[in-house]
């Protein structure tokens, strides 16, 4: 029996195309004389980055090598039997039968995915490599592989959305979600090509004296059917569908535009902030690009702040390291966003070349009346001044959250106070009557 089948699978919508290869597998499956058997399909997380980052041969050597594990895996097992197929690079196929229950088979594929990424080979490649997994159950989710591959792409595929590294068992309402997540996909895909995203920006005031120093740049989008459609709804989508180096690129052409006409008039802030997405610092795609903007705008690059989070880091440290860099040395502002909502924030104080950092808004809620959250947000806001970072509060929404941060040496604050999220027009405006009047 070969174990090494090769088919092309381009998209979850197009993966009909990809039945007919299955006969082999198919074969296998059924002659599997067991009452309990089940699909799992497993899928590399992130594999562009790696493939990226370590180039496309060493890139099918963690291919081989996952294959291996996987198989060596499933020989180990004492209370189950398998066989895993590789399929179109990236993925694969165990068919897994005679375990012993449901509970036994969710364990122990938890298990074998969590041995995957701790494997000191791929540590040793300076990579970090995860998978996710779809499974289907025989006479449950379908009774032959054309039945169950559908089901188990769909669990896949929820699995991804859920945030990766992680196994997903199929049931009916997954596939509702993802039409939805595919319909999404087409429309950013329209919206992309006829460039319909716009920016809104919030101002970026100091406690002292009091004076608008900048503004974030914040993507909007409002379709002709639905309305303005949230970024926490459409940003993990192009992220997961390959579309966010797209949508990066057409930001910060808009932003770099609209910042040269401010500069021209004479009334530009001091900085406009812009969120670096985790991808473009992985892949690095972004640096050519940078060079490109700088040559086209001319104007200072001190006046463009780029915000991270600690996800890009998660992915990848040493090449999102390594892009930063390269963008600090262009001559840019970095500012590290949604602090406090990670694991390692304190040592990124360490090792990012960062300018700021932004204090996420959730340590503002209870900020006026929660003594420990005030040592936090003191002690975050001293260290930071220690090493030599200024600080931002975002989502300041009260005088008595304002009165606070001043009285404390926070530097910066941005929120509802001061406004929403305004168009260049209307921030324009905003701006000409606020602080140029």
């Amino acid at each position: 029996m070969k174990n090494n089948i090769e088919f092309n699978i381009d998209t979850l919508s197009n993966k009909n195309q990809i039945y007919n290869s299955l006969f082999e597998i198919g074969r296998d499956f059924d002659a599997i004389d067991s009452i309990r058997k089940a699909f799992v399909y497993l899928d590399i997380d992130n594999f562009r980055y790696i493939n990226s980052t370590i180039g496309h041969l060493r890139g099918n050597l963690v291919i081989s090598k996952i294959h291996e594990i996987l198989t060596n895996t499933l020989l180990s097992w004492k209370f189950g039997k398998g066989k895993a197929y590789r399929v179109n690079a990236d993925e694969f196929i165990l068919i897994i039968y005679d375990f012993k229950n449901l509970s036994w088979l969710d364990r122990s594929i938890g298990e074998m995915l969590k041995n995957i990424k701790k494997d000191p080979w791929f540590e040793s490649l300076g990579i970090f490599v995860t998978l996710s997994a779809g499974i289907s159950i025989n006479k449950v989710n379908g009774s032959n592989i054309y039945d169950l591959l559908p089901k188990a792409d769909t669990a896949l595929y929820c699995a991804k959305i859920r945030g990766k590294d992680r196994h997903q068992f199929y049931s009916d309402h997954m596939s509702k979600s993802v039409y939805e997540e595919i319909d999404m996909s087409h429309k950013i895909r329209t919206a992309i090509n006829a460039n319909i995203f716009e920016m809104h920006y919030q101002p970026i005031v100091s406690t002292k004296p009091g004076t608008l120093v900048g503004l974030e740049a914040l993507i909007r989008w409002k379709d002709h059917e639905e309305g303005y459609i949230p970024p926490a709804r459409f940003i993990p989508i192009a992220e997961k569908t390959g579309q966010m180096k797209s949508i990066e690129k057409l930001v910060i052409d808009s932003v770099f535009l609209q910042v040269k006409q401010w500069i021209d008039k004479k009334d530009a802030p001091l900085f406009v902030s812009i969120n670096l997405s985790p991808e473009g610092l992985v892949q690095q795609h972004i640096i050519p690009f940078l060079e490109d903007m700088k040559e086209k705008y001319q104007f200072p690059p001190e006046k463009i702040q780029f915000e991270i989070t600690e996800t890009a880091m998660i992915r990848n440290e040493i090449y999102v390291l390594q892009t930063l860099n390269c963008i600090k040395q262009m001559g840019f502002r970095i500012s590290l966003d949604d602090f406090g909502t990670g694991y390692s924030s304190i040592n990124y104080l360490r090792v990012l070349p960062i300018d700021k950092v932004k204090l996420d808004k959730s340590f503002l809620l209870s900020i006026e009346n929660d003594p420990k959250n005030q040592e936090i947000v003191e002690t975050v806001i001293d260290l930071c001044h220690k090493l030599k970072l200024e600080v931002i509060a975002e989502g300041v929404e009260t005088e008595s959250q304002r009165a606070y941060l001043i009285d404390i040496g926070c530097d910066y604050i941005q929120g509802y106070l001061f406004s929403k999220p305004l168009n260049s027009e209307e921030i324009s405006k905003w701006i000409a009557e606020t602080y140029f009047k």
